[in-house]
């Protein structure tokens, strides 16, 4: 059976969130034009909202009688607005039972892809002889889409990657465990670090160009036997190079030997370059989440506030006191402000 209701009548409701009765509407000037009422010869109706907790109208109940002889009156239409009252509670309810039971499904998720994520993660910092290492991984959200790793590679060496995924939450997380696979197969089939990552491109290239999402990446080699690094850069940040001789912090990697990020462009070549380590030299490799930290008044902490946290910092410095540093010197700055972005750091360096 079809359902009869006015749809002039209902709108109204819906629109002023007001009730309507019509005792007679043969005779009531407000529906005697109305083709539904006329179609479906009623005699006498009433209309309620359905209204939520802030008042606005989401349904109605519409009672009509079509006999000549049954006319709504004020006594029908209260308590036609208690049913409807109840119906509106009740339909409410089960709204935000819904909406809980849907929230709570989608945490129990985020704490899985966090899980998950936080597995591609190293568990523990490396061990080289004469060098020391530290890490920091703070995500924004309950999952994040920065990435640090430790690749071991042949005679000694060891591969350092520390990449930003565009965007957040569970696509950026799952963005991060392809790379963190991608990353670790490139390493190990490539020996020169320009090809590393121009294979790794390739290899993002197909899954990122559908999703409109790209990858940062600063990569780096550190050969202790001869204390020299290599460094390649994918749109990422330089690393900072501390020069413990005379403090002074420089880019690692000259802007001439940067490349786009990954995942933008197929077949890209990526360069790299080398530094040479001396004792107490350190290279700091960070997301911009350090950088575009805000203070509260909405200042970025920038390159200055790295600068300023390392060069003006007394006593020894390791890459553990300068991760330290930093991670100490940016919280300051946000003064409690939340942290717009993921924010990762590895340091590691020359301590013989």
């Amino acid at each position: 059976t079809s359902a009869r209701f006015s749809r002039g009548i209902v709108r109204r409701c819906l629109q002023d969130s007001q009730a309507f009765l019509s005792a007679d509407a043969k005779t009531d000037e407000r529906v005697q034009l109305n083709q539904s009422v006329m179609d479906f010869r009623i005699r006498s109706v009433m209309c309620v909202p359905l209204c939520a907790p802030n008042g606005k109208a989401f349904g109605v109940i519409q009672l009509d009688a079509q006999h000549s002889t049954k006319k709504f009156n004020q006594e029908d239409l209260k308590l036609l607005w208690g049913v409807a009252n109840q119906a509106a509670v009740a339909l409410d309810n089960a709204r935000l039972h819904e909406e809980t039971v849907h929230q709570e499904k989608v945490q129990r998720d985020l704490v899985l892809a966090r899980q998950v994520q936080m597995s591609f993660l190293p568990r523990t910092l490396p061990k080289v002889a004469g060098y020391e290492f530290y890490a920091h991984y703070n995500p924004a959200n309950e999952v994040g889409g920065d990435y640090y790793g430790f690749i071991p590679l042949a005679d000694g060496r060891l591969g350092v990657t520390l990449g930003d995924v565009a965007g957040k939450g569970v696509p950026a997380a799952l963005l991060m465990a392809k790379l963190s696979s991608d990353a670790r197969f490139s390493m190990l089939t490539e020996a020169e670090l320009g090809r590393v990552v121009s294979k790794l491109n390739n290899l993002l290239y197909e899954f990122t160009s559908p999703m409109d999402r790209f990858v940062t990446l600063a990569a780096a080699v550190l050969d202790p036997i001869n204390h020299s690094v290599t460094l390649a850069n994918a749109g990422h940040d330089s690393p900072m190079w501390y020069h413990h001789a005379d403090r002074r912090l420089t880019d690692a990697v000259p802007m001439a030997i940067s490349g786009l990020p990954l995942g933008i462009m197929e077949d890209y070549q990526y360069d790299s370059c080398g530094v040479v380590l001396q004792p107490g030299d350190c290279l700091v490799m960070f997301s911009d989440g350090l950088t575009d930290m805000l203070s509260p008044g909405g200042v970025r902490f920038g390159f200055p506030g790295i600068r300023e946290a390392v060069q003006d910092a007394s006593g020894p410095t390791t890459p553990r006191v300068i991760g330290e540093l930093l991670l100490q010197a940016v919280m300051h700055h946000a003064s409690g402000r939340e942290a717009p972005d993921d924010l990762t750091m590895v340091c590691f360096g020359r301590v013989d």
